[in-house]
């Protein structure tokens, strides 16, 4: 066992009932550290809490909210360690955060989280592919990072076939508007189930042109449960440091926008009887079949992995982890080959791991997708690299200019 230093925790208490600050911020600090599995000793005193834990739980102890100060003493000579203050989480109620994955809604999420309101996570599949898989690596991070006390979950609804519908039917300059409609109204089916009168949103009022003031208003229209948006008076620049503050900006950058419902000019004042004409192409019983077949999942059990496509052979992306592996003529594969990737004659399939992801890499990607293929029926989670090794090199590149 760790020995145990001596933890003075100075709660914020400037906002509501100090008992019950201190009640919930008690409560959250022993189930995050139970969780952990470290041995903790937590007893109330007249203006901070007195704890004795191991060294490894300063980490936990100042990313918690409703922590101002953490003073610790290590070696009889006390340090103080600034906290992130605000409130502890679950002291101003429950809300669904529509999350993304993106630079905004993860800044959104920890903003009313360091406010005192517990979240559930809500993200919507839009186009398939790696979307879910980049989405659920941002939220993971953000989760154990800084949601401690209780067990946040995952709400997973699948819009894919409503955003078919939009690019089909919905005229062009008004998706926007209306997605964000129907993602208004699914997340207030979930929330209400679930007992939630609140959502959160990362929008920012101009930061693109569906999130004007005018539009904003036509897509909450008819929407009872609360909206928060904490990024509302946000720059992008302000968004993005705050981003890099928390530690998502890494993992944020990597996930692609979905640009598919409009390539050509945005309505930035829609009309309200205009989007309302075009809404009612979209099916009612649509958004009742998303909010019933969703997928609800416990955030910290959860593996990035699991949501790789199981539709497509083939990817445009390294997942993290994935055995990288070079059909490639051995001397090709010693003049360049992906960082991390073996030779297909090293590869032994009957040594590779449980739950190992596969990614082939060749000239073109036709040698790859076969073998891709025939691990695939091997029960083997197999991909090939979209676009040979050219697109690969670039990829390359990409990553190591984002990783730098």
């Amino acid at each position: 066992m760790s020995t145990l230093l001596k933890f003075i925790i100075i709660p914020t208490k400037d906002v509501c009932d100090e008992e019950k600050v201190v009640d919930i911020l008690v409560r959250n600090i022993e189930r995050a550290l139970s969780r952990s599995g470290f041995y903790f000793e937590i007893n109330r005193s007249v203006n901070a809490l007195q704890l004795k834990a191991p060294p490894e739980a300063l980490n936990i102890l100042r990313n918690m909210f409703g922590i101002s100060h953490v003073i610790y003493e290590k070696n009889s000579h006390p340090e103080k360690v600034e906290g992130p203050g605000g409130l502890p989480i679950g002291s101003m109620g429950r809300a669904l955060s529509l999350f993304s994955g993106g630079f905004d809604s993860p800044v959104a999420s920890w903003m009313m989280l360091r406010s005192g309101v517990q979240l559930d996570f809500i993200h919507f599949n839009l186009v398939g592919g790696g979307q879910v898989y980049w989405a659920s690596r941002v939220l993971k991070f953000l989760v154990e990072t800084w949601c401690h006390g209780y067990e946040p979950k995952l709400h997973l609804v699948d819009l894919r076939p409503i955003v078919a519908k939009l690019v089909l039917h919905v005229k062009e300059s008004l998706r926007q508007v209306v997605l964000r409609r129907v993602m208004y109204k699914v997340a207030e089916k979930i929330a209400l189930k679930e007992g939630v009168k609140a959502l959160v949103t990362g929008e920012s009022l101009g930061q693109v042109s569906s999130q004007t003031l005018v539009n904003i208003g036509v897509a909450e229209k008819g929407v009872d449960v609360v909206i928060m948006r904490p990024l509302l008076g946000l720059d992008k620049v302000e968004i993005m440091e705050k981003a890099r503050i928390i530690g998502t900006y890494k993992l944020s950058e990597q996930v692609k926008e979905c640009c598919i419902l409009a390539r050509g000019p945005v309505a930035t004042r829609a009309s309200m009887e205009k989007v309302i004409a075009e809404e009612r192409k979209i099916p009612e019983e649509l958004l009742d079949e998303a909010v019933e077949k969703h997928g609800v999942y416990r955030i910290h059990e959860i593996e990035p992995h699991e949501f790789l496509p199981k539709d497509t052979m083939t990817l445009d992306f390294i997942p993290e982890g994935a055995l990288v592996v070079d059909t490639r003529p051995l001397e090709d594969y010693k003049a360049w080959h992906f960082p991390g990737a073996i030779h297909i004659s090293e590869l032994d399939v009957d040594d590779l791991e449980e739950g190992t992801v596969v990614v082939f890499y060749c000239e073109s990607g036709e040698v790859s997708r076969v073998l891709a293929e025939e691990l695939r029926r091997a029960g083997v989670r197999a991909y090939s690299f979209r676009g040979g090794v050219e697109q690969l090199r670039r990829y390359a590149t990409r990553v190591l200019r984002m990783s730098s």
